[in-house]
């Protein structure tokens, strides 16, 4: 028994030394592996490459060495649905790849090295419900590859690089339903190419560099309803292209930069219904093309920069109902085309550049109901040609420029119900009626003047006197006559008396007489005056200078009865000679004529009279009765004897009457002639 006690006391003494030992060794074991893990943490520089486990619920939290220089590959667990964090080593010279979970339901959140050379590459989930959040390094001097998730539902923040040199690539989600905020980098010197998302319903704000000296493309969602604002950098020293959506609803805004030194290229969306905000760069020396929206109902506000020494091309929308407000450069060198749309219904504003030294082309709409208002640029040296709309109800105004060389060619639209307005003075075509078919010395101008530019156009005004100490004759009418030359010379003289003495008014805008018309009335005398174009010269004070120079009825020994001065020709009545009939001459033709009605109306009542008392008071002029008379008409029981028929005068002849009695019917018998029986 004893020795079976020592037995199990030595087993039990064995076996509590072999757990002993184990306890030990496996405490040295785990010492030895996590000072393993720290110095290969502290001193290894590759990368910790690091795969969670594929059902893992939770996030993975991941933080790589601090003097890591090679990148960390993350790939996070794929059915995972928390956050991953992960925040790269502080001095790695490599790139971070980082690649989230395919079903993760919550957002990435990704901080790279600060002192990172190398570009950044980021994707994140497919069906991530949440924002994104990306922030590169701060020295980072490789291009930033941003590639956010399909079905994102969340806006996109992405913020570049402060010293990045290469260019940003940022290509949001495509069914991303909220706004995408991009902002590169300070000192980026490459374009910034931004692709927002296809059925992005939210504006999109895009703000370049600030030193990107290299072009600006911004293409916006093509289901866009929002705005579209851009804004590319102040030195950047190429052009801006600008590409807004189809469907936007909503004005673009678009200002280039200053100091842009090539053309802006602007394309606002097709169906855009507000109004399209261009404002170029200052210092642009190229050409800017502006191309509106087809169907936009709103207005076009183009503003040109200041010292532009290209054209400016303009092209607003087709079905534009509101007019189109356009103003060039200053100092624009070239050409200013404009052309508007073609069913505005309002006018055109158009107002060159002050120094062009080239034409001006405008081409106003086909339909304009309103007037077009256009003023050329004041130094210009050629042609303006202005073609206002066909159908245009209202009068085209149009002003030429002061320094300007070369013609005006001016056609009016063809439905216009109102005349044009011009400078130039049009001189009525009215020919002198009088009986006596004066012949005129020099024909007025009735033709409409080829308008010159530069000068000022005359005025034209017409006085008529009439002269009473002159006597007409057919010699007046040969302009080769003495007599016709000696009043010419007299009416000259008094014209100069009345407008060009040194005292007058018009001394300085009189030009002299045109010509001169000699007709009877006395002598009426018409003359054509021309001056130089002044507000101050009117018909009215015309007429009273000629009133001021008449002393005792006469001026240069003319006695002058009446005189008047008309901007417009002067038809003279016909004169009123001597009547060769006297008034009491008249009142005699008068009274025989009314003798004579008298004397015409007695014969007819003469006439009447006697036709009544031919037939027995009965006024039958015309008898209805013929030779034959029916039996009827006499009495039955006369057998013998001579009848008279009964409407017929009867034969005073005829009537015996054989006691004396006077009776219409007399009967004769032979043989009672006698009284013999």
């Amino acid at each position: 028994m004893r020795a079976q006690g020592l037995s199990i006391a030595l087993l039990l003494l064995l076996l509590g030394g072999q757990l002993s030992a184990a306890s030990t060794t496996s405490s040295g074991s785990t010492t030895d592996a996590k000072s393993s893990v720290t110095a290969t943490s502290s001193y290894d520089s590759t990368a910790a490459a690091q795969t969670p486990s594929t059902g893992s619920s939770t996030a993975v939290t991941h933080t790589p060495s601090t003097g890591s220089s090679t990148a960390v590959t993350h790939t996070p667990s794929t059915g995972s649905s928390s956050a991953v964090t992960h925040t790269p080593s502080t001095g790695s010279s490599s790139a971070v790849t980082h690649t989230p979970s395919t079903g993760s339901s919550t957002a990435v959140t990704h901080t790279p090295s600060t002192g990172s050379s190398t570009a950044v590459t980021h994707t994140p989930s497919t069906g991530s419900s949440s924002a994104v959040t990306h922030t590169p390094s701060t020295g980072s001097s490789s291009a930033v590859t941003h590639t956010s998730s399909t079905g994102s539902s969340t806006a996109v923040t992405h913020t570049a690089s402060t010293g990045s040199s290469t260019a940003v690539t940022h290509t949001p989600s495509t069914g991303s339903s909220t706004a995408v905020t991009h902002t590169p980098s300070t000192g980026s010197s490459t374009a910034v190419t931004h692709t927002p998302s296809t059925g992005s319903s939210t504006a999109v704000t895009h703000t370049p560099s600030t030193g990107s000296n290299t072009a600006v493309t911004h293409t916006p969602s093509t289901g866009s309803n929002t705005a579209v604002t851009h804004t590319p950098s102040t030195g950047s020293s190429s052009a801006v292209t600008h590409t807004p959506s189809t469907g936007s609803s909503t004005a673009v805004t678009h200002t280039p930069s200053t100091g842009s030194s090539t053309a802006v290229t602007h394309t606002p969306s097709t169906g855009s219904s507000s109004a399209v905000t261009h404002t170029p760069s200052t210092g642009s020396s190229s050409a800017v093309t502006h191309t509106s929206s087809t169907g936009s109902s709103t207005a076009v506000t183009h503003t040109a920069s200041t010292g532009s020494s290209t054209a400016v091309t303009h092209t607003p929308s087709t079905g534009s109902s509101t007019a189109v407000t356009h103003t060039p450069s200053t100092g624009s060198s070239t050409a200013v085309t404009h052309t508007p749309s073609t069913g505005s219904n309002t006018a055109v504003t158009h107002t060159p550049s002050t120094g062009s030294s080239t034409a001006v082309t405008h081409t106003p709409s086909t339909g304009s109901s309103t007037a077009v208002t256009h003023t050329p640029s004041t130094g210009s040296s050629t042609a303006v040609t202005h073609t206002p709309s066909t159908g245009s109800s209202t009068a085209v105004t149009h002003t030429p420029s002061t320094g300007s060389s070369t013609a005006v060619t001016h056609t009016p639209s063809t439905g216009s119900s109102k005349p044009f307005s011009s400078t130039t003075s049009h001189v009525k075509a009215t020919v002198s009626q009088h009986p006596s078919s004066s012949t005129i010395t020099k024909l007025p101008n009735t033709s409409k003047p080829t308008s010159s530019i530069t000068p000022a156009a005359p005025s034209y005004f017409y006085l008529q006197c009439h002269i009473t100490n002159r006597n007409f004759n057919q010699s007046l009418q040969d302009n080769n006559s003495p007599y016709y030359i000696s009043l010419k010379n007299e009416v000259t003289k008094m014209c100069d008396q009345v407008y060009n003495c040194s005292t007058c008014a018009t001394r300085d805008t009189y030009q002299g007489v045109l010509w001169i018309v000699f007709s009877q009335g006395s002598v009426i005398t018409d003359i054509k005056l021309s001056f130089k174009f002044d507000l101050a010269v009117t018909d009215q004070s015309l007429t009273n200078q000629f009133a001021n120079k008449i002393v005792d009825g006469s001026i240069n020994n003319l006695q002058l009865s009446r005189f008047r001065v008309s901007p417009d020709f002067l038809s003279t009545s016909s004169p009123t000679s001597e009547s060769l009939v006297p008034g009491w001459g008249i009142a005699l033709l008068v009274l025989a004529c009314v003798i004579l009605l008298l004397l015409l109306i007695f014969l007819i009542m003469l006439l009447i009279l006697a036709c009544r008392r031919r037939h027995h008071g009965n006024l039958e002029i015309f008898s209805s009765r013929g030779s034959y008379h029916p039996m009827n008409d006499y009495p039955s029981y006369h057998t013998h004897g001579r009848y008279i028929a009964p409407v017929s005068k009867p034969n005073p002849y005829n009537e015996i009457s054989g006691n004396g009695a006077n009776t219409q019917f007399s009967y004769i018998n032979p043989a009672m002639a006698t009284n013999n029986l």
